[in-house]
């Protein structure tokens, strides 16, 4: 039984969490890769409130993209995605214990972070473009 783990953590609040969704879900993964047992119940709980957050992420950054963005949005739609993608993997390992499927989300969500990342980079290129021309 997993006593200090992983799926712990997504019981308590989004702002008590020591690392970001991104990380956290594959860490979910790999977490589980390592455990031979787990309480599925509680597993469940916490790939529904990631679940939720995946959601309010969707709704909120895959929208209509300003004019320059649509490529920007494309990638967070495919991360997003790939993350869900992810937790349904996770879901399906909880019922029959195939570790391919495990193996499966954990290579997902790590794309999922690798375009994530992307997105990041390129957002802060741009905000600095931004900042030094509006400081001209």
């Amino acid at each position: 039984m997993i006593e200090d783990n992983r799926t712990e953590v997504a019981l308590t609040s989004n702002d008590d969490l020591k690392m970001d969704l991104k990380e956290y879900i594959r860490s979910l993964g790999e977490g589980l890769l390592t455990e031979p047992e787990f309480d599925t119940e509680l597993l469940g709980q916490a790939l529904n409130l990631v679940q939720a957050d995946l959601n309010e992420i969707r709704s909120v950054f895959v929208k209509d993209a300003p004019v320059g963005l649509e490529a920007v949005r494309d990638f967070m739609s495919e991360s997003l995605d790939l993350y869900n993608s992810s937790l349904e993997d996770m879901r399906s390992y909880a019922e029959n214990g195939d570790r391919n499927l495990l193996l499966k989300a954990i290579d997902s969500s790590s794309e999922a972070e690798e375009i994530m990342n992307a997105i990041d980079m390129v957002i802060d290129e741009h905000m600095k473009i931004f900042t030094e021309y509006s400081d001209v």
